[in-house]
């Protein structure tokens, strides 16, 4: 029997925007750390006590209209499908239509918003092997979720704290509770009024002025991904950030702010990071919690990385209360609307990653309906750390997005290196 729910603030946001665009969400995709021998019926086990828990995992479909409800099945089948594939390039294919759109559920209308699926497929030298892959509907889960699954599944989940996780449901209703969808109307919200006097009565949108950047130009509906190692080692970061009495993500706005500065000479710079969007009784629950949280970086020597560090430390003090609003009700809020101004964004992925059985990629094209910069830093603890630029090449120059990446990468290193 199924039953509905209303949409949280990240999905009906981004609901809202592709009917504006005319887009489609994709879904998030992983490798599962298991043994190639592994039996199925385990994975299908822990697969099946997931589902029974997590809320998120038996939405069955989404509303087409942000006024629509969210419908969730008490009960679903487990599908784990097998799939074959004999080269490198059925690799990468396989890996492309998993984080395709669809939207009536990956399993069919009806089924599942996830899939997992046991590929054979030759290994970097040849020999045959098996991989299981997973794809998660975006609407229904955010990178932290698709971390906390995949590693679940792979047998590594934190199993203490199962019985403290609150639901996904549960979440979403004390959200619409605390940040009511009210389309700008003068209910008394202390985040609301926050937010407003935060950006002076401004926009939260405020462009960074690149001048790589043609922030008139339509989304295209294509992404490009321009991918680097990581200038510094992961642990050396994380160092770094210690001894500067800061956190590695900080670092990494900084550096990106002091890019900016260089390039532009602004003072009062306004960058947006993914947060997790969790309290501690959501931490382990799956579903759609991060969000975009806005970052005003104001002083006169952003073009230091050091001046620009303390100034980031100041601006995220400064927000820690409300670092949990969502974007759509910040937007809402200052009376904004879901207007494209091209920004800058950074994500911090720290959890160690799973060796990927496709070659790694050192560009590609994609589809989507990203307008803006992303800036997603990957820093593993056992691996090497990587660095992937995503962004409209209709809207940014490829060139130019290179030329920003070095001169972010000079900021960094002078920081870590400086903080030795």
């Amino acid at each position: 029997m199924n039953s509905l729910g209303p949409l949280s603030w990240q999905q009906a946001t981004c609901l809202r925007r592709n009917r504006l665009l005319g887009l489609k969400t994709g879904r998030l995709v992983t490798v599962v750390p298991v043994p190639a021998d592994e039996p199925l019926a385990a994975l299908r086990d822990r697969l099946s006590a997931m589902v029974a828990r997590e809320e998120a995992l038996r939405v069955v479909r989404l509303p087409a209209d942000v006024d629509g409800s969210v419908t969730y099945a008490d009960a679903i089948d487990v599908p784990i499908s097998t799939l074959r594939a004999d080269s490198a390039a059925d690799l990468a294919q396989l890996f492309t239509e998993l984080g395709q759109p669809q939207p009536e559920g990956a399993a069919g209308p009806g089924g599942p918003l996830w899939r997992v699926v046991a590929v054979e497929h030759p290994d970097h030298s040849g020999r045959r092997t098996r991989s299981i892959w997973a794809a998660l509907h975006h609407l229904i889960a955010d990178p932290f979720s698709l971390l906390l699954f995949r590693d679940e599944l792979a047998g590594r989940g934190n199993a203490v704290r199962t019985s403290r996780r609150g639901g996904y449901r549960e979440w979403i209703e004390w959200q619409r509770r605390t940040f009511p969808m009210d389309n700008g109307t003068a209910t008394p919200s202390a985040a609301r009024e926050f937010w407003r006097r935060y950006f002076d009565g401004g926009s939260p949108n405020h462009a960074v002025t690149l001048p790589f950047c043609q922030p008139t130009a339509p989304v295209s509906g294509v992404e490009r991904d321009l991918i680097h190692d990581l200038p510094v080692p992961s642990a050396a970061l994380r160092a770094a950030a210690a001894r500067l009495r800061s956190a590695p993500l900080l670092l990494v706005v900084a550096s990106v702010a002091a890019a900016v500065g260089a390039l532009t000479r602004e003072a009062d710079v306004t960058l947006r990071y993914v947060g997790h969007g969790r309290v501690d009784r959501y931490l382990e629950t799956l579903g759609w919690f991060a969000d975009d949280v806005p970052l005003r970086i104001r002083g006169p020597s952003l073009t230091d990385p050091h001046g620009a560090l303390r100034a980031a430390t100041l601006a995220r003090q400064q927000i820690r209360e409300y670092e949990s609003t969502p974007w759509g009700y910040i937007m809402q809020a200052c009376g904004q609307t879901d207007a494209e101004t091209p920004q800058v964004v950074l994500s911090l992925i720290p959890a160690d990653e799973v060796p990927n059985p496709l070659p790694p990629a050192r560009s590609t094209t994609l589809t989507g309906g990203r307008g803006d910069l992303h800036i997603t830093v990957s820093a593993p603890r056992t691996r090497a750390g990587r660095v992937r630029f995503r962004f409209d090449p209709h809207r940014f120059a490829g060139d130019g997005v290179e030329g920003f990446a070095r001169t972010v990468f000079a900021r960094l290193t002078v920081l870590v290196e400086g903080a030795g």
